[in-house]
């Protein structure tokens, strides 16, 4: 055999040339260049691969045509005679038919070759079978092919159902993982088995939808083989298989999800409760407050007015004027943490009728008079008898107003003044200002002003006055009224504070 390599192909005898030939996994052909490219030899192997012998096959007239699938024998005839034409080779892979009339793929890769001394050109070429190859890439290409790869590398728990009687025709992987079960076992299961006892009733009602719909979507709870629950969220539908009607069913683990909503739910739980017991605290204390402070004001005042008698001592009635005021201070406050407890727990019930609101600012510049005469600062009423009507709740709105004075003056310094006007506007609605010639803010102490317990600090001596629930009160019960408040304010510019309520609060004169 060595010897045979060593020599030249062309020192080959015709029988040593066939063994060779005959050893190739290619079947070797030669056919004529011209006309209908009629075949003048090929290799023995050709029996293997089509179950013809060479003998039969050569010469035959229309070996083309007769060997050629239909569907691929204008391509392979229009590339042997480009072949011919460019004098060159090429590759090529088509369809040939099996003597017992199956269809083989091969790969030709064939070669014009010239004539030599006379001879005819000719092209020789030779067949690769390629038919597992081929039918393994058509294969992957098949629509089943590409859904198996998609449902195993799912994500998501995919499950089939039969929906006669809610057996699992197949589950992908990730459906017996997720729920401890093997493949093998989930197909001897079906939804029943992977149903929470007190979750039965609602899985044989979601099936049957799914059924008379064509689809649903909802959480459930699955349970797992060890027994523990694993909340869900499933997509079924039905679909087509085959000729018969099943139920495909994305199941998707939302524990996670559902841990995050309880933690959620329990720390806004936490919270209204931490908030109704502020307030609820804020309340009882309030009430405790209120009793004694009651008690000192009116004594104070019994005391400071010599109701039963001249004082003998200057000292004491400057003493008892102090207690008045410190009372009083109290009760203002122990009132704003009052209301502010009752807004908080949704509380506050208005209690409207009309009324006028020159008589109301009347009244409220009353309650502070005495404040403003101490603190030297002038009170202007810039209403004058306004025939305007306001339906609301007429104590809550005196409230409003005497917040508002109260704060302006606290923050005028002496020869300052406070401005009081009401003015009906074209929308009909009731604009209420409050404007002040104090020490004014900037916007941070204007946002700090409109925070509860936010006290602004009076630059002149430092100190912080009051709780820091004044205008934050009067915006609540502003709001509660359907109104709005807007605060305008700048350092030693003073303040103007807008109350509007909106027109349906607003009623034509006269009322009283």
């Amino acid at each position: 055999m060595s010897d045979m390599l060593d020599r030249r192909v062309d020192e080959l005898t015709a029988d040593e040339l066939r063994q060779v030939l005959a050893a190739t996994p290619s079947v070797i052909y030669a056919c004529r260049s011209t006309g209908d490219y009629r075949p003048v030899f090929f290799s023995r192997n050709v029996q293997d691969l089509t179950g013809y012998d060479a003998s039969h096959v050569l010469g035959l007239k229309g070996f083309w045509t007769h060997f050629l699938h239909p569907d691929d024998a204008p391509r392979v005839m229009g590339h042997l005679a480009s072949v011919v034409k460019n004098g060159g080779a090429g590759v090529l892979e088509y369809r040939l038919r099996r003597k017992d009339g199956a269809s083989l793929w091969v790969r030709d890769e064939m070669r014009h070759v010239p004539g030599v001394g006379g001879a005819a050109d000719k092209i020789v070429g030779s067949w690769l079978d390629i038919t597992d190859d081929k039918r393994a890439g058509e294969a992957s290409l098949r629509p089943e092919t590409r859904y198996r790869t998609l449902f195993e590398g799912a994500n998501d728990s995919i499950f089939i159902v039969d929906p006669e009687n809610g057996q699992f025709l197949d589950v992908n992987e990730n459906a017996g993982r997720r729920l401890g079960y093997s493949h093998e076992e989930l197909l001897d299961m079906g939804v029943a088995d992977i149903v929470l006892p007190e979750y039965g009733g609602i899985s044989r009602r979601k099936l049957h939808e799914t059924i008379r719909t064509g689809s649903a979507r909802f959480d459930f709870v699955h349970r797992r083989k060890d027994g523990s629950p694993m909340p869900v969220e499933i997509s079924a539908r039905m679909i087509d298989c085959g000729g018969k009607k099943v139920i495909e069913s994305s199941v998707r683990d939302i524990t996670a999800r559902k841990r995050a909503e309880e933690e959620a739910f329990r720390a806004t739980e936490d919270a209204e409760y931490a908030n109704r017991a502020k307030s609820d605290i804020l309340a009882n204390v309030s009430h405790e407050l209120r009793t004694p402070l009651n008690a000192i004001i009116g004594f104070s005042a019994t005391i400071e007015h010599e109701v039963f008698g001249a004082l003998d001592n200057q000292w004491y009635e400057e003493y008892i004027t102090i207690i008045r005021q410190s009372g009083e201070h109290l009760l203002e406050l122990v009132n704003d943490v009052l209301d502010v407890s009752a807004i908080e727990a949704g509380k506050v019930d208005l209690v409207e009728g009309v009324f006028n609101i020159s008589r109301v600012v009347e009244s409220a510049i009353q309650l502070v008079g005495d404040r403003a005469r101490r603190g030297g600062v002038k009170l202007i009423n810039k209403i004058g008898k306004n025939p305007s009507c306001l339906y609301a709740d007429e104590r809550r709105v005196k409230q409003i107003l005497f917040n508002l004075l109260s704060n302006a003056i606290k923050f005028t310094p002496r020869e300052g003044s406070v401005s009081v006007n009401a003015i009906t506007g074209g929308d009909g609605s009731l604009t209420i200002t409050v404007a002040d010639t104090g020490i004014g803010m900037d916007d941070k102490g204007i946002a700090k002003a409109m925070t509860r317990f936010g006290q602004v600090s009076d630059p002149r001596n430092g100190r912080r006055e009051g709780a820091g629930l004044g205008l934050p009160l009067v915006l609540d019960l502003v709001q509660a009224h359907g109104g709005t408040l807007e605060l305008n304010s700048a350092p030693d510019l003073g303040t103007i504070v807008t109350v509007r309520f909106p027109a349906e609060k607003v009623e034509a004169g006269p009322c009283s």
